[in-house]
């Protein structure tokens, strides 16, 4: 077993806006972690961090990032923990500028869009660092999951650093 969530890190748009595109509101009911099913969390820097604990779709299959993204930038991060699947996609303005994921068979990452060189270079290092021996294939799920903890300062069942307890607000749908 393991997780399936989805997370998203909205920055440029206040809480209130991530709401009204999502159609959900908040339910005045605090959490410290992101349960039942959706939550919401302001972090320290501005940005809006939105949670969903357990997750049927890729984090593209859940939300409308080209809606979502029109006039900010999110990060949205997909993990698939039983199974090995992770993804990481960043859009901006309405338009996705990259992707990577760890497909949940044993091969190499899938790579949409103008993906940073340091990053690339970053997720192959922790893929190969990962291999015990010879016959150990790079660790791109983990790998992936790193850079999206990295650039999203979340990871699936942790408290939020700067962030006072209890963190998470949980959202409804009106």
């Amino acid at each position: 077993m393991g997780f399936n969530s989805n997370w998203l890190l909205v920055r440029g748009m206040r809480p209130q806006q991530v709401w009204t595109a999502l159609g959900v509101q908040p339910s005045g009911v605090r959490s410290d972690r992101p349960t039942p099913v959706l939550a919401g969390s302001v972090r320290p820097d501005g940005s809006y961090l939105l949670v969903e604990d357990r997750a049927d779709e890729p984090v593209e299959g859940t939300w409308n990032l080209a809606e979502l993204s029109v006039g900010c930038e999110v990060i949205g991060v997909g993990e698939v923990d039983g199974a090995g699947g992770a993804e990481v996609v960043v859009w901006r303005d309405g338009r996705k500028v990259w992707g990577v994921a760890a497909p949940m068979d044993d091969g190499g990452p899938e790579i949409w869009g103008d993906i940073p060189a340091d990053i690339l270079a970053g997720i192959e290092n922790d893929a190969l660092w990962a291999v015990q021996d010879d016959d150990d294939d790079p660790d791109y799920f983990n790998a992936i999951l790193a850079l999206g903890i990295a650039l999203t300062g979340y990871q699936c069942g942790r408290f939020i650093d700067g962030v006072a307890v209890p963190s998470f607000e949980i959202l409804e749908t009106p």
